[in-house]
């Protein structure tokens, strides 16, 4: 595998679990001259796929995905929701293989470098402070369309909260999307907009893909909060949020 990677290639494999199964598969990369080496597991959602790939050895993006599958109500549902959650986990994901993405040390003939690597180099640039100590990754698959995006989340290990999203389009025609929405960002820039709207750090087309990566911004999903008591609260909010948005923009008749 390693002689058939060109300089900067990446690979995946899966590696069925044993006692120190990480480990062991950490040592076997090495020894073969793969570097950048990441391995993660499956955290799988109601629908029985994976919707997050959670790197091992990185408190906080574990922590993250532990706040973001807990479940509103007392203390006894989440209790049990955690129990069978954990009872899942069991029987579909806890012997599922372990995942890895690794490296040949180099550059693609291209220039072009795994997203890790853009973060790392391209860091002073993006006015995200001093570069951690370490940067770990973790993947975000869910969402119920083809039309939704595949998420890079970084962390600033052992922070939980995530500081840059990595966005990329799972199908061909969910790419315009993703274009779009790179140059509306671009453009709200240079004005003075609410808070709410993430920065963007940085859009590039990797063999036609594109890739772009935002300011992270955590928060809880309208779907999750909204009830028959605090709906017209909440539509109110999202309206002032909305005026405030286009304050700025030009005028245009009907």
């Amino acid at each position: 595998l390693y002689a058939a990677l060109r300089p900067g290639g990446a690979c995946y494999l899966e590696w069925r679990p044993r006692p120190g199964g990480a480990e062991r598969m950490v040592r076997a990369l090495r020894a073969a001259g793969f570097t950048d080496i990441t391995c993660y597991r499956r955290r799988y959602g109601s629908g029985g796929l994976p919707i997050y790939w959670v790197p091992l050895g990185a408190p906080g993006a574990r922590a993250y995905v532990q706040s973001r599958l807990r479940l509103p109500g007392g203390r006894v549902r989440r209790l049990l929701a955690e129990v069978r959650r954990r009872l899942r986990d069991i029987a579909r994901g806890q012997w599922a293989p372990i995942s890895a993405m690794a490296y040949r040390p180099g550059v693609t003939p291209d220039g072009e470098r795994g997203p890790s690597m853009w973060l790392q180099s391209d860091w002073p640039c993006r006015k995200l402070g001093p570069l951690p100590a370490r940067l770990s990754t973790l993947l975000a698959t869910g969402g119920p369309r083809s039309v939704n995006k595949v998420v890079l989340l970084v962390f600033a290990e052992p922070s939980p909260v995530p500081c840059i999203a990595v966005k990329a389009p799972r199908i061909d025609r969910a790419a315009a999307g993703l274009r779009r929405e790179a140059t509306v960002l671009a453009s709200l820039a240079a004005r003075h907009t609410p808070a709410g709207i993430p920065r963007l750090l940085f859009h590039r087309e990797c063999d036609g893909i594109p890739v772009i990566g935002e300011s992270a911004i955590s928060g809880r999903p309208l779907d999750r909060l909204l009830d028959r008591g605090n709906f017209r609260a909440w539509s109110s909010r999202v309206t002032d949020w909305l005026i405030a948005l286009g304050a700025e923009s030009p005028v245009r008749s009907a």
